[in-house]
C-alpha cells in the first residue's frame, strides 16, 4: 500500500487519518494515528475494482428484471 508508506511519511500531527487503497482485486483500508497504526482499525475486503463493475450490472439487471438466459 504505497499510500499507507506515503501517510506514515508525512504525518505531522496525532490526528486520526486513514488510507482506502482500491485495487483490483482488493480494498484495503490502513488506519493510523499521527504515526503510529492503529492496527484494530486496519482490515481489508476482498473486492477491487474488477469485482465493481460485476456487482453494479447485477444490481441494474436484478432491478429491471433481466435475467442471464434473457442476455445475447
Amino acid at each position: 500500500m504505497e499510500g499507507a508508506a506515503t501517510l506514515y511519511d508525512v504525518a505531522a500531527e496525532s490526528t486520526h487519518q486513514c488510507v482506502i487503497d482500491v485495487g483490483g482485486g482488493s480494498t484495503d483500508l490502513f488506519w493510523a494515528i499521527g504515526r503510529r497504526p492503529w492496527y484494530e482499525r486496519c482490515g481489508g475486503y476482498s473486492a477491487g475494482v474488477e469485482k465493481i463493475g460485476e456487482l453494479l450490472n447485477k444490481k441494474v439487471m436484478d432491478a429491471a428484471g433481466v435475467t442471464d438466459d434473457q442476455i445475447d
